[in-house]
């Protein structure tokens, strides 16, 4: 998506850039640039279940990053309620004890889910604080947007995001494996059936527009982006740097 001027333009365009947030991202890839060359990089990965972000993580991790994946902390803090409800371990489980939008207990166990997420991500930048000459990633959940803006904007300030972007065909393929291997989804208040749609159908036809509203706050809160293309081009944890920095190079 930031490949080229005319991309990087059009984003700008849409952020409704000015000259003191173009300052601000310049300000971002310096800091980059001198983070990277000290060892002490802090990046947060953005985008939607499925698109790599655990992957990258874990590439990051190979090459000396420290990782903190929100997915593990809240399944973690979550399990102690989930064995009292009859629930085992994993992220399966977690999947089923949230349940689809249209399930009874889905909007209170969102919401717990949410309060969870909040504390993971307060808990990641805590701990990078704390260690301020480590590389660090933060894998974040993909409902990570749900959040509170002060606390994206904590995000955005001590760390480079980084969006791994879905390509637009590959919605049908993702709406499959959330089928296949359910994850817990916030649908925040996207889910709304037509009268006397059946709820299949209402989330079949809704999946897109959850996609679509993600990545557009995805956009937003993100440094930079780099396309599902771009990924499978990238060898390592090496050309994944190269390609976030020339990517905040070009804005």
């Amino acid at each position: 998506m930031l490949g080229g001027i005319g991309n990087a333009l059009m984003l700008a365009l849409y952020r409704g850039r000015g000259h003191t947030t173009d300052m601000k991202e310049r300000l971002r890839y310096q800091q980059f640039t001198r983070q990277r060359e000290q060892g002490r990089l802090a990046l947060a990965l953005v985008g939607m279940s499925n698109v790599g972000k655990s992957l990258w993580a874990g590439r990051l991790a190979e090459s000396g990053f420290s990782v903190y994946g929100c997915d593990d902390e809240i399944e973690q803090q979550l399990a102690p309620e989930l064995l009292n409800h009859g629930y085992m371990g994993g992220l399966a489980e977690v999947a089923r004890w949230m349940g689809q939008p249209y399930a009874p207990q889905f909007a209170a166990n969102q919401q717990r889910y949410l309060q969870l997420e909040a504390k993971a991500l307060q808990d990641a930048l805590t701990r990078h604080q704390e260690a301020l000459q480590d590389n660090t990633v933060i894998d974040t959940t993909g409902s990570v947007v749900h959040l509170s803006p002060a606390l994206l904007e904590a995000l955005r300030q001590h760390t480079t995001i980084i969006h791994l972007a879905a390509n637009p065909d590959m919605q049908q393929e993702m709406y499959r494996q959330y089928l296949a291997r359910p994850k817990p989804v916030v649908w925040g208040d996207i889910y709304q059936p037509l009268d006397g749609e059946l709820p299949e159908a209402a989330l079949r036809r809704l999946y897109p527009t959850l996609l679509a509203h993600r990545a557009q706050q995805y956009n937003r809160i993100a440094h930079a982006t780099i396309t599902r293309d771009q990924l499978l081009g990238l060898a390592s944890a090496e050309d994944f740097l190269d390609t976030v920095q020339h990517n905040l190079a070009v804005l």
